[in-house]
C-alpha cells in the first residue's frame, strides 16, 4: 500500500495562531492538519497525536488522514486501532 501524501495546509507556521484557528473552526480538517504537522515539527508529539485522532473523526476528512492516523498508532504500539484506521483508509481510497 501506498503512502498518500496529506493535502497543503497553508503558509502559517504560527502554533498560537494555528491552534485558535482550529479551535474556532473545528470541523476544517485543513486547518487541524496544519496545526498537526507544525506540532509534529516542533516536537509536540503528544499534543500532535491528539489533534490527528480529531481530524479523523471530522466527516469527510482527507482519506490519508487514516493512514496517517494508523502509522501513528502502530508506533504507539496500538495495532489493533491501527488495522482499524488502515482498513478505513483502503476502504474508503476505493470508494469512486
Amino acid at each position: 500500500m501506498r503512502q498518500p501524501s496529506l493535502p497543503a495546509t497553508g503558509e502559517v507556521r504560527d502554533l498560537g495562531q494555528l491552534t485558535r484557528s482550529f479551535l474556532q473552526n473545528p470541523m476544517d480538517a485543513v486547518r487541524g492538519l496544519g496545526l498537526y504537522q507544525v506540532q509534529r515539527q516542533q516536537g509536540l508529539d503528544a499534543e500532535a497525536f491528539t489533534t490527528l485522532r480529531d481530524v479523523t473523526r471530522i466527516p469527510n476528512t482527507p482519506v490519508g488522514t487514516l493512514y496517517e492516523y494508523a502509522v501513528r498508532l502502530a508506533e504507539k504500539g496500538d495495532y489493533s486501532r491501527a488495522w482499524d484506521s488502515l482498513l478505513a483508509y483502503r476502504t474508503r481510497s476505493a470508494e469512486p
